[in-house]
């Protein structure tokens, strides 16, 4: 695909989501870096060739605090993704500005330094490169034909305004909005919020395309309904279960299912449709699904650096926020109201 659009189930490394893959052959899908781990640790093609692998690192607190920059980097090559959201950091309103400026630029720089290390081919810059990272050099020299989406995060503007900057030098096709954790509030949890949001988003990227990462339902109250024009695709993992229903559906049916939930998702987004049930090869055979445990765990596959860079260029180690921080639900409802208060200062509308 030469750009993302419409609706992109987000899978698990189960069999389930193993049978709609190669049954349906959706335009892409998305994996976390914990099931994508999970995918390298067994000799098995997971994704069918027609979709598009979209490897994001927006995955639970506690399970991201366990991946090093090495770590993402020897998944990408063991899975080689077309799309890669990297480097997720944890940016609540309940941190101190400071802290949530540094962790929104440990985002920014990341991304920016992936797809340069992805396309870099000089001898002499890999090596400074590998150095200077202190990853082996295999992890940095084969070019990889992957393309980086920026994660655009950030409590107040000035703090948004660096994932912007930044993605706009990268000239990055579309960017990325997290927003699971919006959904997550009980209740009608924080839709409203997401969609103010996405809608800031919108105004400060100047219309840019963005995917929004954590909502997939095509119509209804809280829906893609609300959300901006430029939002032109959208992950998520419970609407297509719901719509799909793979546990309990022939493939033939699985494919009726998604084509018309993906249907509706790209009439709802505006956008066009690139799948067509009529043009998927039903008949080639996949193998069965592996149950086994896969290859031993090892330095080469698992987490094991574990914040491994420390404080350095890449503070992996402060991705874990501390077991006595509040929820973040909580945290979100924090960052909604710094945004409130900061309203009537007009210095948080200027770039910073």
């Amino acid at each position: 695909m030469d750009s993302l659009v419409g609706a992109i189930p987000r899978v698990e490394r189960q069999q389930t989501h193993y049978e709609f893959l190669w049954n349906v052959k959706p335009p892409a899908a998305m994996i976390g870096l914990n099931h994508a781990a999970r995918v390298a640790m067994h000799d098995q093609q997971f994704f069918p060739n027609e979709t598009d692998i979209v490897l994001t690192s927006t995955i639970s607190d506690s399970k991201l605090a366990t991946y090093s920059f090495e770590d993402e980097l020897r998944i990408i090559h063991e899975i080689e993704p077309d799309w890669i959201i990297p480097f997720d950091f944890p940016v609540y309103g309940d941190m101190d500005s400071e802290t949530r400026t540094e962790h929104v630029r440990q985002v920014s720089n990341g991304a920016r330094d992936l797809q340069y290390i992805l396309n870099v081919t000089d001898d002499s810059e890999i090596e400074t490169i590998a150095n200077i990272k202190q990853v082996p050099r295999h992890l940095i020299e084969p070019e990889l034909e992957a393309t980086v989406i920026p994660l655009i995060k950030g409590v107040t503007k000035p703090e948004r305004k660096i994932c912007t900057s930044t993605a706009e030098e990268m000239n990055a096709p579309i960017y990325a909005k997290y927003g699971t954790q919006y959904m997550t509030v009980g209740g009608n949890g924080s839709y409203p919020q997401l969609c103010r949001d996405l809608a800031k988003i919108q105004e400060e990227s100047n219309n840019h395309p963005l995917l929004v990462i954590g909502l997939l339902s095509p119509n209804g109250k809280f829906s893609l309904e609300g959300v901006p024009d430029n939002i032109t695709a959208a992950a998520g993992t419970n609407q297509w279960l719901k719509h799909v229903e793979p546990k309990s559906s022939t493939p033939a049916e699985m494919r009726d299912k998604f084509d018309s939930f993906y249907s509706s998702v790209s009439e709802t987004l505006t956008v066009t449709n690139p799948y067509d049930v009529n043009d998927i090869e039903t008949q080639n055979e996949h193998p069965d699904f592996k149950t086994s445990r896969g290859k031993a765990v090892n330095k080469a596959l698992n987490p094991s650096l574990s914040g491994a860079a420390g404080k350095e260029e890449y503070g992996f180690g402060q991705r874990k926020r501390s077991d006595d921080a509040m929820s973040a639900s909580e945290a979100g409802k924090k960052g909604v109201q710094i945004q409130n208060q900061k309203k009537t200062k007009l210095s948080d509308y200027q770039d910073s």
